[in-house]
């Protein structure tokens, strides 16, 4: 299993327990304009949202992991997500460093894992109701809350490393 982090015009490969992924590489300047392509790129509205809804690309096999820009988006906004991908996407995610917010929609850690895109697809529109039923100023303390900004911030390191680092890129 591999996970790739497609962002802007590159692709950018994690690590990978198969000996055949090749690494990436590209000059240090290339990624200095990326990175502030990408502090360009981000837009107002995700930067003053607590929450992003996501819906990644996927060929739902388990084996067809990928972040791209839009949990980026997340990351560097530094907001709470919640990501439909493949099953076992989260558990993924979780692998590499990269802390996700079940807890926040009151998901059991298990929701991801369902083999049937129809029950993950119906607990993420669940999920999108239970906050948008929340009352806002509960929001506001949840996304303040020092357990959740210490989970934002790792995600925020996590993005500007893999953006910075040339072992990141093609």
């Amino acid at each position: 299993m591999c996970v790739w982090f497609e962002f802007l015009s590159g692709t950018l490969t994690a690590a990978s327990n198969s000996s055949n992924t090749q690494e990436k590489k590209g000059n240090k300047r290339e990624n200095k304009a990326h990175w502030w392509a990408v502090k360009i790129w981000l837009n107002q509205k995700s930067l003053d949202s607590y929450i992003s809804f996501i819906i990644e690309s996927s060929d739902d096999t388990g084996i067809d992991l990928r972040i791209t820009e839009k949990l980026f988006r997340a990351f560097l906004s530094k907001n709470i997500f919640l990501v439909l991908q493949c099953n076992g996407f989260t558990q993924a995610l979780n692998h590499y460093g990269i802390d996700t917010f079940n807890d926040v929609f009151n998901l059991d850690e298990s929701w991801d894992n369902n083999v049937s895109e129809i029950d993950r697809i119906t607990t993420f529109t669940d999920s999108i109701e239970y906050i948008g039923n929340m009352e806002i100023g509960k929001l506001h303390d949840i996304y303040n809350s020092s357990d959740i900004q210490k989970r934002l911030q790792n995600n925020y390191d996590f993005a500007s490393k893999a953006i910075q680092d040339s072992t990141f890129y093609n």
